[in-house]
């Protein structure tokens, strides 16, 4: 049935790789955006369905020039340790990042290999996440529209872009708006948080970028595991105001690629970090927590409009991919997996499932390990921290406390409080006839069946594979993990 297969806040600064090669520019060779959005879900854009018309425009024209991929995940359903998997193809409890901490240095990132490779390398927002590697420029903007300004995405990257002609390199932007996370635009979140900062920071210029109504409350879809309540219809609406921005800020950014005249000459790989900010999406390995939309385009390799509906893909395939693409040696030791001959139209092997995994939240510093294998019938998920509450920044804002007041009077709402809040040592989905995940049939159902027992087998040897922390936990069939492994420990090991 299965194949095998393991898949800011801060000034502006400067780090460079002691010891990268000079190279000289080769005209050729291809520059790099890869660009990732904040906590967005797959079914907010126009090519993946939504209904709200004009939401997307950029994203669909980029999508309209390369391959969309509709069965790509990230690693982990939580912005840092997503994106540090991504920059080094390796899982969170294999480069040492759990959740909110810097990567281990022993780990090699994709921007090291490529400024090893000649290139010029940026960042741009997310310092947090990506201090961990090699830049030769770190780029924020402390509290000015909060990494989500389109026209300062612009600037910086036509900017960079100059400085990296100047120096005779290709370029390699990774680019990071803070949209469509928590707060959304115009929400009641947004006074919070600058009311807070403009009273610690009196003399500092605060601001969120404004942005006009996309939709009505109305008219705003509302995602299928959510419930349809007023007080949600209103925050999707914040949320779908900061999904307009994040298509606008790709919108600058390729106008920069344009101006700064290697549009024609650019690998662009778009993507989001993790699902939505709401109950059952970011921080669950749920099909929505995980699952993102992906657009590749490529000079020359993919183009033109293609959709690739078979492949189960991973954000950690992104550093493999670009250097198998670009003819640079591939590290050992990585997680992920080159997609390159499917950007060419070609079918790969073992790519019928995705494992992915969650480790803690900042929020409160607290541990929810869990373990996923997705595919294309099913979602396992082992839950470590079984039994106990789970609390998370997406159960924040609206949209939960409008669950909760529901659920004082209505036992479907209290049953589904419960399911947010209380996991099970196990889950299992049926994804034919439950798609986002919210009948756990091993609640239903105390024998085992062919298809679970396959699933647990799989997850048991991705386990294996990867050295994993909670393995001997999860052989043992009981909740708990290692006190060493957990966030309080790996602070304090810090402080």
């Amino acid at each position: 049935m299965f194949k095998k297969f393991i898949l800011c806040f801060g000034l502006t600064v400067s780090v460079t790789l002691a010891g990268a090669a000079e190279h000289p520019f080769v005209e050729d060779k291809p520059n790099i955006v890869i660009f990732s959005v904040d906590d967005m879900d797959y079914e907010s854009l126009g090519v993946t369905g939504c209904p709200i018309p004009g939401i997307s425009p950029h994203l669909d024209q980029l999508a309209s020039k390369g391959i969309l991929f509709t069965k790509a995940h990230v690693a982990s359903p939580a912005c840092g340790p997503s994106r540090q998997s991504m920059m080094t193809a390796k899982h969170p409890h294999v480069n040492g990042s759990l959740g909110f901490l810097p990567v281990s240095k022993e780990h090699v990132s994709l921007s090291q290999v490529l400024m090893e490779n000649g290139y010029y390398a940026a960042s741009f927002n997310k310092g947090r996440d990506y201090e961990s590697f090699a830049w030769d420029k770190m780029i924020a903007w402390p509290g000015q529209g909060f990494g989500r300004d389109p026209e300062l995405f612009y600037k910086g990257v036509l900017e960079q872009i100059k400085v990296a002609q100047g120096q005779g390199k290709p370029v390699f932007l990774n680019v990071a708006t803070s949209d469509p996370h928590r707060p959304f635009s115009g929400a009641p979140q947004e006074e919070e948080k600058l009311a807070s900062l403009r009273k610690k920071y009196p003399t500092a210029d605060f601001w969120f970028p404004e942005y006009k109504e996309p939709t009505t409350e109305a008219e705003v879809p509302i995602p299928p595991f959510l419930p349809d309540l007023p007080a949600i219809r209103t925050e999707m609406k914040e949320y779908f105001r900061a999904v307009k921005r994040a298509d606008d800020a790709l919108g600058k950014v390729l106008q920069a690629l344009k101006d700064g005249g290697i549009a024609d000459n650019t690998i662009i790989i778009w993507f989001s970090d993790n699902g939505i900010s709401m109950p059952t999406a970011k921080a669950s390995l749920y099909v929505q927590g995980t699952r993102t939309p992906f657009i590749v385009k490529w000079p020359g390799i993919a183009v033109g409009a293609r959709t690739d509906d078979e492949h189960f893909v991973s954000a950690m395939d992104i550093m493999p991919t670009l250097l198998e693409g670009l003819n640079i040696p591939v590290p050992a030791g990585l997680n992920g997996r080159s997609f390159y001959s499917l950007l060419q139209g070609e079918a790969q092997k073992d790519r019928d499932y995705i494992f992915t995994t969650f480790n803690f939240h900042s929020l409160g510093m607290r541990d929810y390990p869990m373990r996923a294998i997705i595919s294309d019938d099913h979602c396992y998920i082992y839950n470590a921290f079984g039994g106990r509450a789970k609390h998370s920044e997406c159960q924040s804002g609206r949209t939960m406390a409008a669950i909760e007041e529901a659920a004082k009077s209505d036992e479907k709402m209290a049953a589904v409080v419960k399911r947010i809040r209380i996991r099970p040592f196990e889950e299992f989905f049926d994804l034919k006839e439950d798609p986002y995940c919210q009948h756990n049939l091993l609640a239903d159902e105390t024998s085992d069946n062919d298809e679970l027992n396959q699933m647990r087998r799989i997850l048991l040897g991705e386990m294996e594979a990867t050295k994993d922390p909670l393995l001997s936990y999860y052989q043992k069939r009981e909740p708990g993990f290692p006190e060493a492994w957990s966030i309080r420990s790996k602070r304090k090991k810090q402080e």
